[in-house]
């Protein structure tokens, strides 16, 4: 029988570490796909490792952060901008307040990388409801015949 997961407060989290890319590409694997192993390809580009934050327990990753460096323009202005992506805690994790500390972790990096707003596609709206995020945008897709241009 394996030892009961230590407590969210004893979990370091800090920033992605080059030991740390196999173990966080393949949480991400088992977070957001029914595959249970995926052949780790280093050279993958996923979010840069610079904008990366994760949760270590006891030398395992047990969770992770993400943030895309983007701009989005304000009045042809372009105005740094931080992705939240790929936030997820291991199974036998959740629940320990890590995924809390990993989101602000990474409000901690936009501000030191001065990226002044912050953008997320969530799957789970609540937990980041209650760190200020609202629903501000759609995503729509239309389809158009493209003969029906011609009346343009």
């Amino acid at each position: 029988m394996s030892a009961p997961p230590s407590s969210g407060r004893s979990v370091q989290i800090r920033p992605l570490q080059p030991d740390d890319k196999e173990q966080a590409f393949q949480l991400r694997v088992s977070a957001f796909s029914s595959v249970v192993h995926v052949e780790y390809d280093p050279d993958e580009v996923y979010i840069p490792d610079e904008h990366r934050i994760v949760a270590v327990d006891d030398g395992r990753v047990v969770g992770h952060a993400g943030v895309w460096p983007f701009r989005q323009a304000f009045m042809g202005r372009p105005v740094p901008m931080g992705g939240v992506a790929a936030v997820l805690v291991a199974d036998g994790h959740r629940g320990q307040g890590i995924g809390t500390r990993l989101i602000a972790a990474a409000l901690d990096h936009m501000g030191d990388a001065n990226m002044a707003i912050s953008s997320l596609y969530p799957s789970t709206p609540l937990p980041y409801h209650a760190w200020g995020w609202e629903f501000a945008g759609v995503h729509v897709r239309r389809r158009v015949a493209t003969r029906d241009l011609l009346d343009l």
